[in-house]
This record gives structure tokens, sequence and C-alpha cells, in this order.
């Protein structure tokens, strides 16, 4: 007569396999965590790459043609509040007004065409004239201006069109998204003003 239950040999013979198929999930599981985190770092990385690629063929193209802002024509670069604006000859359709925007721990991005109007004390409010807004969340990217000067680094808080150029040390954008930073350095010496 045969009992109902199981034998110590089969009890500890079931809990072996089921020892090692959790074991195998566990290894699957993580190789399929580890692909995931690396493909999403990679996104990361290849996004910010573009953001800076394209801020830096930008900043390459940066336009030296005076703009009418605030009444005065003068050379416009702008950095004030989050806000970096300047006049770029880079992209089709000749001369355009590039604007990256931080709000709420996200860069935004406007490019429009810039022809000949006067631009507002704070650029960004251009955008009210256009009933559909050209503005793109290029997601969490932080930029800052920063200024070398006898080997000492430093952050700048604003910096708006009609300073002296001559005055300033070398000036960077630092773009920055996670682990990942630029440094992108600006060249306005070699900017000859067009009227």
């Amino acid at each position: 007569m045969k009992k109902g239950g199981f034998t110590l040999l089969e009890l500890l013979i079931a809990t072996a396999i089921s020892t090692l198929l959790l074991l195998l999930l566990y290894e699957i599981y993580g190789q399929v965590a580890k692909s995931f985190f690396d493909i999403k770092q990679k996104q990361n990385f290849n996004q910010f790459l573009k953001i800076s690629q394209g801020l830096r063929l930008q900043l390459d193209h940066i336009s030296s043609q005076q703009v009418n802002y605030n009444g005065r024509n003068i050379f416009f670069f702008y950095w004030k509040d989050g806000l970096l604006a300047f006049l770029t000859d880079f992209g089709p359709g000749g001369q355009n007004l590039v604007m990256y925007k931080e709000k709420r721990d996200q860069l935004l991005y406007s490019e429009i065409p810039y022809t000949g109007q006067r631009l507002p004390e704070n650029p960004w409010e251009i955008l009210e004239n256009f009933p559909e807004k050209p503005v793109y969340k290029l997601g969490k990217v932080k930029l800052s201006l920063i200024e070398t000067y006898n080997e000492e680094k430093e952050e700048i808080s604003e910096w708006i069109p009609g300073q002296s150029l001559e005055e300033m040390g070398q000036l960077m954008i630092k773009i920055s998204s996670g682990r990942y930073t630029r440094l992108l350095p600006l060249d306005f010496s070699l900017i000859t003003p067009k009227p």
C-alpha cells in the first residue's frame, strides 16, 4: 500500500530543480535589464551628442550682422535667466534667430528666420507674435556661460548685447545632460560687425 506523500529524496530533487530555474530566470532578467540600461544610456548619449553638435554648428556660424536690439544696432549674443539667444548663418534660408531656454528642468529650443525685425529686451517674447509657437523640447539638458580669465573659470549669470567684446575673457558654453558634459568655446575676436 502506497502512502500519498513525497519522500525526502523527491522533495530535495524538486527543491534543487526550482532553485536552478530561479537562478536561470534571475540571470536572464539581469541580462535583459543590463541590455535595456545600455540601450537607454546609448540613446541618452546620442541625443546629447546631436543637441551639442547642433549648437556647436550654430555657434561656428554666428552672424556678425548688427541687429536692432532695444533701439540700438549691435552685435547680438544674449545670455540671461537661462535663455541663450543669438543670430546664426547656419541652416537653410539665410539668417536665423536661435534661442535655447531652460524651463522647469527642460531645455526648450526655438528657431525663427531673422528678417531685420527689432528684438525685444527679452528675445523669447518675440514668439508671442506667432500663432503656433515654434518651440521644441530637447529634454533634460542644462546650459551655462563660462568665462575663462587667467586660467580661472567662472560661471556668468548674464551677458546682454552691447557689452564690450574686448573686455571679456575666453567665453564657453557648457552643455550638460546627466553625466555628459561638453564645453563649446566662443571666439568673438573673429567677428567683424557688418552694418
